[in-house]
């Protein structure tokens, strides 16, 4: 039986989703062993049992972090907050790769996560990418912010031998939904979900006050089980994250989605949402009018709308068996080589593959 390493990155919720839909099925097969930073191992504790009790390994990866100024990427901060990590690069990727040596990792499944993907290289094992960060390599837009954004997803994939992009736009694959959502209960009972960062809140929730609304859930809430409320909500309310809208899309709940100031892919995900007619970009400056726009479509029925790019192909559903099919593909046809090579470029894992 082979040992997969699968990894994760760190920053938001989106990456970890994927890494739990995943290893129940794949423990079916094969041998894992995780990998991933701290900032999600209480996450990922808690929604996979077999972490929680040994019986699939949990390993600690560094993080690279994005630094916020309320609702904004601060890149200068960003920068100087991970100089500490990144002085000490090499001897982090050296113990990063030792571990996998030690693992006996025959093949990685990255989630956009730099640290294990350059290890995996250097230790010659075969490298699947799986992730949605890098979609916006396939937008067109030539602004400065997303050039800079497809350079910095090029540097957080790292090398790979494959790669697989989840998208429920122009993806290789539609989404992949956690088996918790699509159990959900479905339904309406009249009321919103509103799933932000604490910086969002406080405008939203004044926001609602403002439009005399009172029947909705705030999310992170440790008392109150987000995949029932989603099912059985009317609408929500939520930042550009790519899962979270994924499971909206899912459920057939329109969405209002506020993107990050200084995130080029969580814009992309939103303007993509709002051009397939599924719901509608917000911003905070704007939230009271965006939001009374929004609330009002939703009780008129509009929702979804018809495409404004219909040669845009949208995926809604959950096409985890498809993302499985490639993994096992592509797990037959690899086999870890083991040539302890350290920084030295194999041609094969330099290329950038559209997918399988």
């Amino acid at each position: 039986m082979k040992t997969l390493g699968i990894a994760a990155n760190g920053e938001g919720m989106g990456h970890a989703s994927r890494l739990v839909t995943l290893v129940p099925l794949l423990a079916q097969n094969y041998s894992l062993v995780v990998y991933a930073p701290p900032t999600i191992h209480g996450f990922l504790l808690q929604k996979l049992p077999q972490l929680a009790d040994g019986t699939i390994p949990l390993r600690t990866l560094p993080h690279l972090h994005l630094a916020k100024r309320g609702d904004q990427i601060t890149y200068v901060r960003t920068i100087t907050e991970n100089l500490p990590t990144l002085t000490k690069l090499r001897t982090l990727l050296q113990r990063v790769r030792a571990q996998l040596i030690k693992d006996h990792i025959d093949v990685l499944i990255s989630d956009f996560e730099p640290f294990s993907a350059w290890a995996a290289m250097g230790a010659g094992i075969p490298t699947l990418q799986i992730n949605h960060p890098g979609i916006v390599s396939r937008s067109g837009s030539i602004s400065l912010q997303a050039l800079a954004t497809k350079w910095i997803a090029g540097l957080m994939m790292g090398p790979y031998d494959k790669r697989i992009l989840v998208s429920f736009f122009d993806g290789d694959t539609g989404p992949m939904i956690r088996q918790e959502i699509q159990q959900a209960p479905r339904g309406n009972d009249g009321s919103l979900v509103v799933y932000v960062k604490p910086g969002y809140r406080r405008g939203i929730v004044r926001a609602l006050e403002q439009l005399k609304i009172e029947n909705y859930h705030l999310f992170p809430n440790p008392a109150m089980n987000y995949a029932q409320a989603l099912g059985r909500c009317k609408a929500i309310i939520a930042g550009g994250g790519h899962q979270t809208i994924s499971e909206a899309l899912y459920l057939g709940k329109p969405i209002l989605a506020i993107p990050q100031r200084g995130q080029f892919e969580q814009w992309l995900n939103s303007v993509m949402l709002e051009r397939g007619g599924f719901g509608k970009m917000g911003m905070l400056r704007r939230l009271r009018k965006d939001l009374g726009t929004f609330l009002s479509e939703v009780e008129q029925g509009q929702f979804p709308k018809k495409s404004q790019i219909p040669w845009v192909r949208y995926r809604t559903g959950n096409e985890t068996d498809k993302v499985l099919r490639k993994i096992h593909s592509f797990v037959h046809r690899s086999s870890a080589t083991r040539k302890q090579l350290w920084f030295i470029p194999q041609s094969s894992r330099w290329g950038i593959p559209s997918g399988l």
